[in-house]
Parts: structure tokens; C-alpha cells; sequence
């Protein structure tokens, strides 16, 4: 039991506050760093993206279009600030998008949101792993 203990206050939310009053001597493991590859495969990202990432659709309020909303297409991989690094890596992969710090959370995001690199970049990738 205190073998999962250990484990559930190594994760990125550590401990609950019930669990740190009922086992106040939880000790944190040590993880071992995870080196990624310059080159990533493909099949790997889009498994990422399966688990990690989302198509979204942003619509907002303009005045300034004749609809009166914006409407944009955006794909979104999020990671805990801490696995930045894998954002910076995928970005520099597809050569498009922006990492960004949520303001109210301790996560980083990816986005692409240029319909142009969503659609010869990102959409090509599935199409690819598909075949």
C-alpha cells in the first residue's frame, strides 16, 4: 500500500488532502528524465494527439464580420507546465502554432490555429496514419 501511495504523490497532482492526514510519510519517488528525440515519429504524435489533444472550433463575438461571430478552427495539445518541452518539440515538428501558459493553471498548450497549416500540416498527418 505504500509502494501506490508513493506513486499517487509522485503524479502531477500529488497527494489529496485526505491522503496527506492519512499518510502524512508519503515520499515523492524520483522520475527518471525522458530524453525525446529531435525526430518523433509520426504514429507517435498522432497517439498523443489522441489522448493529449483536440479539434476545436472557437466562435466568438465581431462586429466587424457580417455574421457577426468569428469562427475558427484550432488544434490543441496541452501538457503540465513541467512537459513543456514536448509542446516546443511538436511545434518545431509542424513548424507552426504557439505554446501558451493557461493563466489560471499550471498547464501549457499548443495551438494552431492558421487554417493553412491545419490543412496542409496537421490534417495530412492523419490521412497519412490512416494508410
Amino acid at each position: 500500500m505504500v509502494k501506490i501511495i508513493n506513486l499517487r504523490a509522485s503524479l502531477n497532482n500529488g497527494l489529496s488532502d485526505k491522503l496527506k492526514i492519512s499518510f502524512p510519510n508519503a515520499i515523492k519517488l524520483l522520475k527518471s528524465e525522458v530524453k525525446i528525440s529531435n525526430n518523433i515519429d509520426l504514429n507517435w504524435i498522432a497517439g498523443f494527439f489522441s489522448g493529449e489533444g483536440c479539434f476545436y472550433i472557437n466562435i466568438t463575438k465581431a462586429i466587424d464580420y457580417k455574421i457577426g461571430y468569428s469562427i475558427r478552427l484550432q488544434i490543441i495539445f496541452s501538457q503540465y507546465s513541467k512537459d513543456k518541452i514536448i509542446l516546443n518539440k511538436f511545434m518545431n515538428t509542424f513548424k507552426c502554432g504557439r505554446v501558451f501558459k493557461h493563466p489560471k493553471r499550471d498547464i501549457m498548450s499548443l495551438v494552431i490555429s492558421n487554417f493553412e497549416d491545419i490543412y496542409t500540416k496537421i490534417i495530412p498527418l492523419f490521412k497519412w496514419i490512416q494508410n
